[in-house]
């Protein structure tokens, strides 16, 4: 089978990837939904796995216009994807046209048996007659566009709350070298210095 991954993480990338070359797929790469739109209209591939959250194009946006696209609008739409994992983000990854949900977080040989799963369920189906065109203005452009930017804002609070525990810990390190009344050196792993903290300006110009 020639499967199309869709996925912005060299990591998983690598993972799914790996799983799915050894059992005999072939696997295309993207790392973003735009890139996967051009490989997918030039070759179409008898299945596409694509996360969701990824720049340039979602894949939301992804699966939308494949479903769109008279050479992919029968393509297997698989998503597979570590954050977007709640009931309404299901519902809107049906709402675009999607085949599956999958976790790609989980173990790989459920990984694999859940995604021959919803391959088997998409061939025994007629699709076809279920299939709705999606319009641009539908109101699940709207429920997609809030949930994207609902983990947008959450990988912002996670960023935030990151670096205020940097300046936290900057902050006490500071505090605890003022107080010691002689240089403190500070060495890599290597036995480098790397930095030189004094409690008062005076003991960096004292003679040695």
């Amino acid at each position: 089978m020639r499967i199309l991954l869709v996925d912005d993480e060299p990591l998983f990338v690598d993972m799914i990837g790996a799983l799915l070359r050894g059992r005999g797929d072939q696997v295309t790469e993207a790392s973003n939904g735009q890139e996967a739109l051009e490989l997918a209209r030039q070759s179409p591939p008898d299945c596409i796995v694509s996360d969701i959250l990824m720049p340039l194009m979602d894949g939301f946006e992804l699966c939308r216009n494949c479903r769109g696209d008279d050479r992919l609008r029968d393509t297997p739409f698989v998503f597979a994807t570590g954050t977007f994992t709640t009931p309404e983000d299901r519902g809107i990854a049906a709402d675009a046209g999607a085949d599956g949900f999958l976790l790609k977080t989980q173990h790989p040989d459920i990984f694999l048996r859940e995604f021959d799963a919803v391959l088997t369920r998409r061939a025994a189906a007629d699709r076809e007659a279920e299939r709705v065109a999606i319009s641009p203005d539908n109101t699940t452009t709207g429920e997609y566009n809030a949930a994207l930017v609902r983990k947008v804002m959450e990988k912002v609070q996670e960023l935030e709350e990151a670096n205020r525990q940097i300046s936290t810990s900057e902050a006490r390190l500071r505090a605890i070298t003022d107080a010691l009344p002689d240089l403190v050196f500070l060495l890599d792993e290597e036995g480098t210095y790397v930095d030189v903290l004094a409690s008062r300006e005076d003991l960096l110009y004292q003679d040695t």
